[in-house]
């Protein structure tokens, strides 16, 4: 069980969108679920079988997609100008 071990302290989403859009990033897709139902946002409303398996309640205790979303939407490639596209993969239960 590795979810209450899932350490914050070095996640810098801004960091994270700079540095992708440096180096020629035109995509960033992040898991938004894991396959054994871990959920890196605040998922109890939207996936009510994830109970308090997810970033808000066990771990981080911070919505990582959402952080990391806003950012990505707001970097722009230095290479085209534009902002970067962002996506998310949902892993099916299983």
């Amino acid at each position: 069980d590795y979810a209450h071990r899932f350490d914050p302290s070095l996640y810098r989403p801004g960091e994270w969108a700079d540095l992708f859009a440096q180096s020629g990033a035109q995509y960033v897709v992040l898991t938004s679920k894991h396959h054994e139902g871990y959920c890196n946002w605040d998922s109890k409303e939207a996936v009510p079988l994830s109970w308090n398996w997810n970033a808000m309640d066990v771990g981080p205790r911070r919505d990582i997609l959402g952080d990391l979303a806003r950012e990505i939407k707001a970097a722009k490639s230095p290479t085209t100008g534009q902002n970067l596209h962002w996506g998310v993969y949902h892993s099916l239960f299983e």
